[in-house]
């Protein structure tokens, strides 16, 4: 709480780190507070129309629009982001993630089996990295499954995603999953960080 203090300080009187600051403000409000993304997504949005080029304020957009409930602007969003070239990794591991995102909002609509079919591609060809993406990927198949009545499945893949080493290779996935997945003891880990 005294950190998004701070941040909302140099967020409003700030110069050099303000959109720094209204950028980390926006993901505080759309990914770590339940219930709090409409207050996220107009200063994510808003940061987007500046910098319509900028592909990771694009991806947060497309997750601002999920967590607010808006599956149309999510799928827009989505397919604006697919058309755009990566500069770098980075980008193209966003870039590459703006399907997967339209099978979140078939979720959201209730449509579990065209979420599948969406999904279908990411899952039979899964990105080689970063482990976030991979775990996203397993989260919606999750989801989807579930919502289909085929809960036996989704638990393994909730589980997966929990057990990925190093662990929570995707906190937010893995905050999704763990709700879901059945409880039960995580095993030890030595000291050199592999699993005994």
């Amino acid at each position: 709480e005294e950190g998004v203090v701070l941040i909302e300080k140099v967020a409003e009187t700030g110069t050099l780190y303000r959109e720094d600051a209204l950028y980390m403000k926006g993901n505080i409000y759309i990914n770590f507070r339940e219930n709090q993304a409409e207050l996220g997504l107009p200063i994510i949005r808003s940061l987007a129309q500046r910098y319509p080029q900028n592909v990771l304020l694009q991806f947060e957009l497309i997750e601002a629009f999920y967590e607010s409930g808006k599956p149309e602007e999510v799928i827009a969003t989505a397919n604006a982001l697919a058309d755009q070239k990566p500069r770098n990794t980075a980008e193209a591991g966003w870039i590459r993630m703006a399907p997967t995102w339209k099978a979140r909002a078939a979720l959201l609509e209730g449509d579990p089996d065209r979420a599948l079919h969406l999904l279908a591609p990411e899952i039979a060809t899964p990105p080689e990295h970063p482990l976030w993406a991979t775990a996203w990927i397993d989260l919606i198949q999750a989801q989807a499954l579930d919502a289909a009545g085929q809960r036996e499945q989704a638990l393994v893949l909730y589980q997966k995603i929990l057990d990925y080493d190093p662990p929570q290779g995707s906190q937010r996935a893995a905050r999704r999953a763990r709700p879901r997945a059945p409880s039960r003891a995580r095993p030890a880990r030595g000291k050199e960080g592999g699993r005994d």
